[in-house]
């Protein structure tokens, strides 16, 4: 029999306690998104019932009830209903949806499930919507590594300054908005100008080009004109010749 299987099972090795030279981070808070870009108000049209709802509830400072910012720690069924009830039941006629990094998927499906749930149509003449997509620096906190055991605890040892790094996300803005979209003015490439006449010149001014028949009629009685000169030229110096 073999020595090995009479041991019995082979056991791991223990290993010693190395400490972890891994500086430790603390993710700081990301920044605000820029202000929303919408003129009109954004005030619910309908008037609020209870003493629970106020128009004057934010999530952060700046920001109207008509924002709500995608988080992966929010169940979808919350912001679901958060959104529908912003439009079915208080009014609202515009929302954004705001998130960053791997909250953008959960905002992407609740755009769908919320289109799916409003009793609108989708499209221009109901329920449509914009993207815009960006990046937003992120800072993170840095302790430093772990220090020695023989100098932990002693007073003369200063602590390092927390370093910070800064990291990029990438972010995604939402613009609901439940009403018929209005068309985009339509600007031509190349506008026809008019030549204004200074006051106190007798400059006249130019006169617009005239359609294909005119042109060539035209062009017909200069020729003929010319001819005639000729004639009348050849002519006259046969007769002094």
């Amino acid at each position: 029999m073999n020595d090995n299987a009479a041991a019995g099972p082979s056991r791991p090795r223990p290993r010693g306690a190395h400490p972890s030279h891994r500086p430790d981070s603390t993710k700081l808070r990301p920044p605000a998104p820029p202000p929303p870009r919408v003129k009109e108000a954004t005030l619910p049209i309908k008037v609020l019932q209870g003493q629970g709802a106020r128009r004057t509830d934010t999530q952060r400072p700046g920001f109207g009830r008509d924002t709500i910012f995608v988080t992966r720690k929010t169940s979808l069924g919350s912001l679901l209903g958060r959104a529908k009830g912003l439009v079915l039941d208080e009014g609202y006629t515009h929302i954004t949806l705001y998130a960053l990094g791997a909250a953008i998927p959960h905002a992407l499906l609740l755009l769908h499930a919320l289109l799916d749930v409003l009793p609108y149509p989708t499209g221009p003449n109901g329920v449509w919507y914009e993207m815009e997509t960006g990046s937003v620096v992120c800072t993170d906190e840095m302790k430093g590594a772990v220090e020695d055991d023989e100098l932990a605890g002693l007073g003369a040892v200063e602590e390092d300054m927390p370093e910070y790094r800064e990291r990029t996300k990438s972010s995604l803005r939402i613009e609901v908005h439940v009403s018929p979209k209005h068309a985009p003015v339509v600007v031509p490439a190349h506008p026809q100008r008019k030549k204004v006449t200074p006051r106190g010149t007798t400059e006249a001014p130019i006169p617009n080009r005239g359609n294909r028949k005119r042109r060539e009629r035209a062009k017909a009685a200069v020729r003929a004109a010319r001819r005639e000169a000729a004639a009348a030229a050849d002519e006259e110096d046969a007769m002094n010749g």
